[in-house]
């Protein structure tokens, strides 16, 4: 799935179409209770300002050239308010270094610093008509974006004020002039404004910043419950990027595929090369953005769905992977139910009157000297009955199946009693364990009596196909591990003919035979047995050396009942 899981990264997948809960509008006084990254970058950016008005005005004062650029009025009052300027930009900076004190004191000492050295100089330099006045809109807009609209408002009237009062102080000492007072007047009064409407706006932006996170976290929330869903689906499922790379791959596909997380981002022509050749003939399609196909890889049969996880750019392929095996057994058990039941009544039927045609012959054949052609067809009803017998029995035994006892095996204990068993029942076979799992101590959960009958009626299919031309039937059982999805199975495989190619995939259907002595029910009778211990019969191509049958078996926490979708999206919500 497996996309590594975790709270940082949304699923690759698409949103689970789940409807989100309402988002409350966050409470904008809890937005200015602490400083935020933004707010020091807006301070920082009012200490740059403050630097740099500060020491323009020391060099200008210090240097001499004050009195070119000025109307200097008080030149006494212009060096002093300089240096203090300049000492409190040095302070500023050091409180913002050291994040003390608390962010909202910092605001309204820097901005009211600000408002009184800036008045100060205006007063200095022949007050409003100086044009220095618009030195105040940046501070006052700084304190705009930090602080609430009552804030902002009242830092702009205190600098209107100090305006005013200065620019009377100014008049009252010379010749008095309206267009001053005036010019003092509306430049506060733009000062309310750009204090209204920076707060105003800073006060939106906070608040599309608070609901983008409250989303951000429900996309999150969403995201694990998606990929949490995916990982317990029993479809595999495979997303390549567009270079052929592995991006994400969930629990099911790693137990069909036999890979593991670890080959997420190797490409996939090295890691399942089969799944490569297929996506390479599907992408070979022109204006095709889905389709199916049904392969053969890690010795079983695979369908495919190809899906474009990029839209028509094609940036990523998903790729669904079932069982195909599986889904036709699904659909065969359906035809096969009614023939099952239609089937037992049947035999039931033939059985009367086949004992009546076997009880007739028994009782001809003990006629004395009866021909020696009579006795041949004697022979051939006597044998064609009891073939038509073992039919019967082994189709009542299928509507009589008993339920399914699983227990705790200890496998290597339980396969050497088998061997010994066997062993002495037919000495003529040459059987061989051949243990290839590192683990001597693997466990099962079966039905031992399922599983005696399954390699029983293995044995006796490899031993009836044996060649004529060997002298002793040679039989091998392979116990293994698979190393990702830690699945054992079992491989029974024998020196016969083999199985000619084409003729695999029907070998398992009910009354499939290619024997005259067979009945066709044995390999059909095996592969339900197995499915009733949740395992999996399948064969496995030797290359015409033999025949090799494999049961794959289910893990022991596997048996537990699967969940339902409803029930796998609670447990995700939940946790």
């Amino acid at each position: 799935m497996t996309s590594r899981s975790g709270p940082t990264a949304p699923a690759p997948f698409g949103s689970l179409g789940l409807d989100t809960p309402a988002v409350d509008r966050p409470d904008i006084r809890t937005l200015f209770s602490s400083g935020t990254t933004q707010d020091w970058r807006v301070l920082s950016g009012l200490s740059i300002y403050r630097w740099v008005l500060a020491g323009l005005l020391c060099i200008t004062v210090y240097s001499g050239v004050a009195p070119e650029v000025f109307q200097v009025d008080r030149p006494a009052l212009l060096p002093w308010c300089a240096s203090l300027y300049l000492a409190a930009a040095a302070l500023f900076t050091l409180c913002q270094i050291l994040q003390r004190p608390p962010p909202i004191v910092q605001i309204f000492a820097n901005v009211g610093t600000d408002i009184v050295a800036i008045s100060l100089t205006i007063h200095a330099v022949g007050g409003i008509a100086s044009g220095m006045g618009v030195l105040l809109f940046l501070p006052i807009a700084g304190a705009g974006i930090l602080l609430r609209s009552r804030d902002s408002v009242l830092l702009a009237a205190m600098a209107t004020i100090s305006l005013l009062g200065l620019e009377f102080f100014t008049q009252i000492r010379s010749d008095p002039d309206a267009g001053a007072i005036a010019a003092a007047g509306v430049l506060g009064a733009l000062l309310l404004i750009a204090a209204f409407v920076a707060s105003t706006l800073s006060r939106r932006a906070r608040m599309g910043e608070a609901l983008a996170e409250q989303r951000r976290g429900e996309v999150l929330e969403l995201a694990r419950l998606n990929e949490r869903i995916i990982r317990k689906m029993q479809i595999g499922i495979l997303v390549v990027e567009n270079d052929d790379r592995i991006r994400m791959l969930n629990q099911a596909a790693i137990e069909l595929l036999d890979i593991s997380e670890a080959d997420i981002g190797v490409q996939i022509s090295v890691a399942i090369p089969e799944i490569a050749a297929a996506l390479e003939r599907w992408r070979g399609q022109p204006h095709v953005s889905t389709g199916s196909t049904t392969i053969r890889a890690r010795e079983q049969s695979l369908l495919l769905h190809f899906n474009v996880g990029g839209g028509n750019e094609r940036l990523s392929t998903l790729i669904f992977i079932e069982n195909a095996a599986r889904i036709g057994e699904q659909a065969q058990q359906m035809k096969l139910a009614s023939l099952g039941r239609l089937s037992a009544s049947v035999a039931h039927e033939i059985r009367n009157p086949l004992s009546a045609i076997s009880h007739a012959s028994q009782l001809l054949g003990e006629f004395i000297g009866i021909k020696p052609e009579d006795q041949k067809l004697l022979d051939i009803i006597n044998r064609h009955s009891r073939r038509i017998n073992s039919i019967i029995e082994d189709m009542l035994s299928l509507s009589r199946r008993s339920d399914t006892h699983a227990e705790e095996v200890a496998l290597r204990e339980w396969t050497d009693h088998f061997l010994v068993e066997m062993r002495e029942q037919e000495p003529q076979l040459a059987i061989s364990l051949d243990w290839t799992a590192r683990e001597q101590d693997l466990t099962l959960r079966v039905d031992t009596g399922h599983l005696h009958q399954v390699l029983r009626n293995l044995i006796d299919n490899a031993k009836m196909h044996a060649q004529p031309e060997d002298d002793q039937v040679r039989i091998s059982i392979k116990v293994g591990v698979w190393p990702n999805s830690r699945r054992i199975y079992v491989d029974v495989q024998d020196n016969g003919r083999g199985i000619p190619e084409g003729e695999w995939q029907n070998i398992f259907d009910p009354f499939y035979t290619t024997s005259t002595k067979g009945t066709g029910l044995g390999l059909y009778i095996v592969r339900e047995l197995c499915e009733c211990n949740l395992a999996q019969l399948t064969y496995v191509p030797t290359g015409g050396i033999g025949t090799c049958f494999r049961i794959t078996f289910a893990r022991p926490d596997e048996w537990v009942a699967p969940e339902s979708g409803m029930e796998a999206e609670q447990e995700a919500v939940q946790a």
